[in-house]
């Protein structure tokens, strides 16, 4: 306030000694003054071109900070940016193939505090603990889990209900949708805040005032990277802007996170059979449960839990009697998404699932970015229909329906995954080993920072290549020869952690003197008990994958293309 306090009291000399000079009454002159620039501001406050017109013009520009105070002002200076951040959820939701969201069970940590499951309507608390004043029991939050759990849906509940808070409320801050693709915040929130009326100063201000919650979908997927966060955190901003942010599994981000004054950690967990019901009767009112069964059979995991995204795609494409697997139901979903449209039928959605995978061999497979260029791109008529089709959708800010986008990226991250497994094999099936399989398990371009996570690719694989009898010799191969090779790297701590948490007991008890066994022998048990399932054999192999590719860049490279 020092700064405001000095303006108006060297303004007021400044206007009484002109007033003097000039032989003008001086009340009189400050009365019609202020009542002028007042009119101009009541002007502005119910016409957003106005308000930024007088915001950069003097002497109003003094006047703007404390109009937007008032919350009648605030409510029509962002009236026509709630109802642009609203049209970019309801693009999101569309892009999403219509999502409708659930409320699902949440595992909780908070700052200073312990872990919590916290079971009804997390996005309720998520949205008070973020529109709370600084200090007042709020923070930054950060959602973070393996894909396919709903993070992203669950972000744009709580930025629809941060608008509802503010509509009634306007002193609420404003949720502002920040581009992935920014290398700092500072520079997403200025390119994200030029849809407001307001000039870049005030801009400054709002962040500088906490008006502003900063929102990014994607941190691991994005170009910001940890150091980044934590140096925003960590600056003049980070008292006051609260951020909503989600991320796969990333040890960086999660600790940049933590040093915030206050934060939340909020991990979407799978569904069990209670929240499965309130899931299926949200896609499908009228279903009686029973519908669907063998495919959603197929969804389960080992745990008796279930992934949201592929229950979502066997309600919207798993009507198909032939679909009884993971690979089918995205392979269901790929054409079903190109008939909707009419964008291709019979032979010719066949075609297109082929040059896909191709495709996606070529990028995906070669640089492990999941956005892929558009507009001047090479091959612009296929992915014109993939496009139209709803396979792919614009990256970063939605352009209008007339615009071109620049990148593009495929509707779910797993949908791209699961159709570079399909390059893979549809070039490596008939070779005598499937070396590949280790670059897709370990390779850090594909695998997670968090090897609890691990790679989205491989697991694609597991479901793709075949029969299941070569894929699990295979695995069983490649482990065993790791057993042979790095028997005086490996510890036999790292390799009881990647045994699957479920056959620990069982893995213990083949032990009978485990301080008389070697690492390598420890791997070779591993790899016995491990081999009965091919899903707890898939675990294993990507768990040592992610462990031992650093030690494979030290070797001649081969086998990959």
């Amino acid at each position: 306030m020092t700064w405001l306090v000095n303006i108006i009291g060297g303004s007021g000399l400044a206007m009484a000694g002109l007033a003097r000079d000039l032989r003008i009454h001086f009340p009189s002159f400050v009365g019609v003054f202020f009542a002028e620039m007042i009119l101009c501001l009541l002007v502005g406050a119910f016409s957003p071109a106005m308000f930024r017109l007088l915001a950069s013009t003097k002497p109003f520009q003094w006047l703007v900070p404390l109009a937007l105070t008032l919350p009648a002002t605030r409510r029509h200076v962002f009236g026509d940016y709630v109802s642009h951040v609203r049209r970019k959820l309801e693009t999101w939701r569309s892009q999403a193939n219509d999502e409708r969201f659930v409320s699902m069970p949440v595992s909780l940590r908070k700052g200073g505090g312990s872990s919590l499951l916290l079971f009804s309507q997390p996005e309720e608390q998520l949205c008070r603990f973020l529109v709370q004043p600084p200090g007042a029991q709020s923070g930054n939050v950060l959602i973070e889990s393996p894909g396919g759990r709903g993070k992203s849906a669950l972000l744009r509940e709580v930025v629809r209900r941060m608008l509802l808070a503010f509509e009634e409320d306007p002193s609420r801050p404003l949720p502002v949708l920040c581009d992935s693709r920014a290398t700092s915040l500072e520079a997403a929130a200025s390119r994200a805040l030029e849809a407001t009326p307001l000039t870049s100063e005030l801009h400054e201000m709002l962040l500088h005032w906490g008006d502003c919650v900063l929102v990014m979908d994607g941190l691991t997927e994005s170009a910001l990277t940890p150091e980044a966060l934590q140096a925003f955190i960590d600056s003049r901003h980070g008292a006051s802007v609260r951020l909503l942010l989600t991320s796969r599994p990333h040890l960086g981000f999660r600790h940049a996170l933590e040093h915030s004054p206050g934060w939340l950690h909020v991990e979407p967990n799978r569904m069990d059979e209670q929240t499965l019901g309130r899931f299926i009767s949200a896609y499908e009112p009228e279903s009686t449960g029973t519908q669907n069964q063998n495919i959603l059979r197929a969804c389960r995991g080992a745990d008796g839990t279930y992934l949201p995204i592929l229950v979502r795609l066997a309600l919207l494409f798993g009507g198909n009697p032939g679909v009884r697997g993971i690979a089918e139901l995205y392979e269901a979903a790929f054409r079903g998404l190109l008939r909707q449209q009419g964008t291709a039928t019979g032979e010719e959605d066949s075609q297109l699932l082929a040059w896909t995978s191709q495709f996606c061999l070529r990028t995906y497979w070669v640089n492990g970015i999941r956005s892929l260029r558009y507009r001047n791109a090479p091959e612009q008529e296929h992915l014109q229909k993939l496009l139209k089709a709803g396979v792919l959708v614009p990256d970063g800010t939605a352009p209008t329906p007339e615009q071109v986008p620049c990148e593009v990226r495929f509707f779910h991250d797993s949908m791209q995954s699961y159709l570079t497994a399909c390059g893979l094999f549809a070039q490596e099936h008939a070779a005598p080993a499937w070396d590949i399989l280790w670059r897709a398990a370990g390779d850090p371009l594909f695998a997670s920072a968090q090897p609890e996570a691990g790679s989205e690719l491989f697991q694609m694989c597991l479901q793709v290549f075949g029969p299941r009898e070569k894929l699990r010799r295979e695995l069983q191969r490649q482990l065993l020869e790791w057993a042979q090779r790095y028997d005086d790297v490996l510890t036999k701590r790292h390799i009881s952690s990647a045994v699957p948490e479920l056959l620990q007991t069982r893995f213990r008890t083949r032990l009978a003197s485990p301080s008389e066994l070697s690492a390598g022998s420890f791997l070779r048990i591993a790899t016995e008990v491990s081999s009965e399932d091919l899903h707890s054999l898939g675990t294993l192999y990507m768990n040592m994958a992610h462990l031992l590719w650093p030690l494979r860049q030290e070797e001649p490279p081969g086998g990959f293309p």
